[in-house]
């Protein structure tokens, strides 16, 4: 790894500063506003710009094979079997009773490491591993040495118990009742360090197999020298290999570079519709100099206090950007995205120690009295009284920041009128994006059959006009001419 990464170190110059004022005057004036709109402040959020990728092999030696494994579990038996046989336990049968329930832990804990070492083998490969990377971390796993120095140790205190004490004797004498104890002490402490520490290893394996680096892993391969101190990276694991004494993982560390810290605007929910930007992922960001609101888009999408996401920032439309800021519910509407959703937390702990409480469906009480607030949501509630939030049969409970805030309720500045706005303007919608596209396809054959039908009728109506033209065209025959024909028949007969 060349170079040391820039990791959030803050520049406090006179811009730096001088940014920084600004965000604190921003959220200052959004906090005392009285008005709640269509967001509030939420909390300041870190991301960076620009990352640095490391690759480091991750080794977990198994330095052992079963037929050793059996030998360590082979040498604890014959211990426990020399215990059972102990003379003193079988000459007093209450008395062997009570120091032979005392090592069914540690027994318990032979069973499950041995069960896990099985397991842990079933991820190893036949053949020895000969390459890694120059960037190496090894992880502390049980080894060889440590199980028999666990033999060793349990051995040594089973010595200290002689052979010619008595069940009276141990019971008169403290330092034998002693020593026994020391001797169980050490067996269940040796024990569970065997069980814990393979089931540890078998865990981290399992995940990296899975390819899911562990959080008990996290920060562990900083110790290596080729990596060191790191704030804010993320992890992915490459691939990973069995081998007949170890298992190896190459391991991708995204460091971050460029590091910069802005406020979130949090949603508000009206009836469950909030904004939204060009997708569910993107966040809306208050940004410092000069004072504008914009999206943030990041990858990973969460952004959490552990790990600083690689993020970009995408401008905001100018006529969203000002509907927003003047909370113009009919403006934001033609600029903005909206979204309806029912999966969101009814209330959010805000900078300040006000609960911003919205959507749609919940109550709020206040103190142990639980006193109800009867309002309208959404509602920002500033107590010093402990605040219970019930939505959708679950519980919130906000613990008070302060026992000194001034009890107020903060409630929409947007008119019922807007709201009602929105909310039709939202089915609409909801009604349109639901036509699939055969429902289009549909509705245009069914325009076109309209359009033709009159045109089915051409022919037909040509017809009839062909034939009362020729009937219409006919020389008529005289009178007379009808006559002379009627006589000539008359003739004939």
């Amino acid at each position: 790894m060349t170079g040391a990464p820039c990791l959030g170190h803050l520049n406090m110059g006179r811009w730096s500063t001088i940014s920084f004022l600004i965000i604190g005057l921003l959220i200052r004036y959004v906090m005392l506003n009285p008005q709640l709109g269509l967001t509030v402040v939420g909390q300041n959020i870190s991301y960076c710009t620009q990352e640095k990728t490391v690759n480091f092999d991750l080794v977990i030696e198994v330095n052992y094979d079963i037929e050793m494994a059996a030998r360590i579990r082979s040498s604890i038996e014959d211990l426990l079997k020399l215990w059972r046989s102990y003379a003193p336990f079988q000459q007093d049968t209450p008395f062997s009773a009570t120091f032979i329930t005392l090592i069914k832990r540690s027994l318990k804990n032979l069973i499950q490491g041995s069960s896990t070492l099985h397991q842990i083998f079933g991820y190893l490969g036949t053949h020895n591993h000969t390459e890694t990377l120059a960037c190496v971390y090894n992880y502390p796993s049980l080894s060889y040495v440590d199980m028999e120095t666990s033999v060793f140790n349990i051995k040594t205190h089973w010595e200290k118990i002689l052979p010619q004490w008595t069940s009276e004797t141990i019971k008169l004498h403290a330092e034998q009742s002693n020593t026994i104890t020391s001797f169980i002490e050490v067996l269940d402490s040796e024990m569970d360090i065997f069980a814990q520490t393979l089931h540890q290893t078998l865990s981290l394996i399992d995940n990296l197999a899975s390819a899911v680096f562990p959080q008990a892993a996290m920060g562990m391969y900083q110790q290596a020298i080729c990596i060191g101190p790191l704030i804010g990276e993320s992890l992915k694991v490459r691939n990973c290999t069995g081998f007949k004494h170890a298992f190896i993982c190459r391991i991708e560390i995204s460091i971050p570079q460029k590091v910069k810290s802005v406020v979130e605007l949090i949603p508000v929910r009206y009836q469950n519709i909030a904004l939204t930007g060009e997708n569910h992922q993107q966040r809306f960001i208050l940004n410092a100099n000069p004072p504008y609101i914009s999206l943030l888009e990041c990858s990973p999408q969460v952004v959490t206090p552990s790990q600083t996401a690689l993020c970009t920032v995408k401008i905001l439309a100018s006529d969203c950007e000002e509907a927003i800021r003047y909370n113009d519910v009919f403006k934001s509407f033609s600029s903005c995205n909206f979204s309806r959703n029912t999966n969101y937390p009814p209330a959010i702990l805000l900078p300040n120690g006000a609960i911003l409480v919205h959507g749609q469906g919940a109550t709020i009480d206040l103190g142990n009295n639980a006193d109800t607030v009867a309002t309208s949501l959404p509602v920002i509630i500033s107590t010093s009284r402990e605040v219970v939030v019930r939505s959708k049969g679950e519980n919130y409970v906000f613990s008070p920041s302060s026992t000194s805030m001034t009890e107020s309720t903060t409630v929409s500045a947007l008119s019922q009128a807007s709201i009602d706005y929105l909310e039709t303007l939202m089915t609409w919608k909801e009604f349109w994006e639901q036509f699939q596209v055969m429902d289009y396809v549909n509705l245009a054959l069914l325009g076109v059959q309209t359009l033709l039908l009159p045109v089915a009728f051409l022919p037909v109506a040509w017809l009839k006009r062909q034939w009362v033209s020729k009937r219409n065209n006919r020389t008529p025959i005289s009178h007379n001419a009808q006559a002379l024909r009627l006589m000539g028949r008359r003739r004939r007969k």
